[in-house]
């Protein structure tokens, strides 16, 4: 915790010292739980985690009110059941990006919401019902030349994109967080978005803030490749196979291992094809390992 404190202190200033507590100790309260088993971001060794941080606010050119009002991180489980940080952005960076050219918001559509008026060209109408599940989303926004427009991703197209994010990027791993899943299924909305006109907008008017925003929408795309047997391969400095990485342990004899006490199991599960038969991708408790404190997501 104090590394990546320091590292941020070093590189942002005093100044930014209030906010870096703030944000690192966000950071270190994130929880997931992988087969069943809790796994804590102290979990990370203090070089992969602040080396992760300091590499994405490189790589993505991120401005220091950026890293710490945007970022989040979690960890979850890879290939060989290695504990590693993912980062993900809230959308208030995407919303940002997009005011040179307009404004907009995001919604997710609950099972029980009814949409009353849709099209590209006006603001998505809705009655807000709730349910327990979450069934699609939308955007709504306006060009700063007072054109109304919206995004709608609903039925196969995002119970897709909820399944690959739940199986490829997550590898299953549940973050037990609300905000983290509904940042991160709203990020699905602005993925669509920079694709439409609005996009091409931002691309005339700053290509700055159009080549940032495709590539924090695409931070981390190289979770989603599928496991295969060249991701097992254990390669020199040249580029030789010289062996192949073997599984050792589980991620319960590795937590057990390294913090010398068994976890719980407690965990937010995110249902995406499931045993129930639901009519949608959905994000729900399962309430005999659950805690009623999660209910209504």
């Amino acid at each position: 915790m104090r590394a990546l404190t320091n590292k941020l202190n070093n590189i942002f200033g005093a100044q930014y010292s209030r906010d870096i507590n703030i944000f690192v100790s966000e950071v270190y309260s994130t929880v997931s739980v992988s087969d069943g088993v809790e796994i804590k971001v102290d979990l990370i060794p203090d070089e992969v985690l602040v080396s992760k941080v300091l590499d994405c606010v490189r790589e993505l050119t991120l401005t220091p009110e950026q890293t710490l009002e945007s970022i989040m991180v979690a960890p979850i489980t890879k290939q060989g059941y290695t504990i590693i940080p993912m980062i993900e952005f809230r959308t208030a960076l995407f919303e940002s990006l997009l005011k040179p050219v307009a404004t907009v918001s995001a919604s997710l559509i609950w099972k029980d919401d009814v949409i009353i008026n849709r099209g590209h060209s006006k603001n998505i109408e809705y009655s807000k019902n709730g349910g327990d599940d979450i069934v699609g989303g939308f955007i709504n926004g306006q060009t700063v030349d007072g054109q109304t427009f919206s995004v709608l991703v609903e039925g196969d197209e995002w119970k897709a994109s909820v399944a690959a994010i739940v199986s490829k990027k997550y590898n299953g791993a549940d973050v037990l967080d609300n905000e983290w899943w509904q940042e991160c299924l709203k990020g699905i909305l602005f993925r669509r978005l920079i694709d439409e006109y609005v996009g091409s907008m931002l691309n005339e008017v700053s290509p700055e803030n159009y080549c940032k925003y495709r590539s924090i929408i695409s931070y981390g795309d190289e979770y989603y490749k599928d496991v295969s047997e060249e991701d097992t391969l254990v390669l020199n400095n040249f580029g030789k196979v010289i062996g192949k990485a073997k599984q050792l342990f589980t991620v319960k004899e590795h937590v057990e291992a390294t913090t010398g006490a068994k976890s719980k199991g407690q965990h937010l599960r995110v249902i995406v094809n499931n045993e129930r038969k639901c009519e949608s991708t959905v994000l729900a408790i399962d309430e005999s390992e659950g805690n009623s404190e999660w209910g209504g997501f």
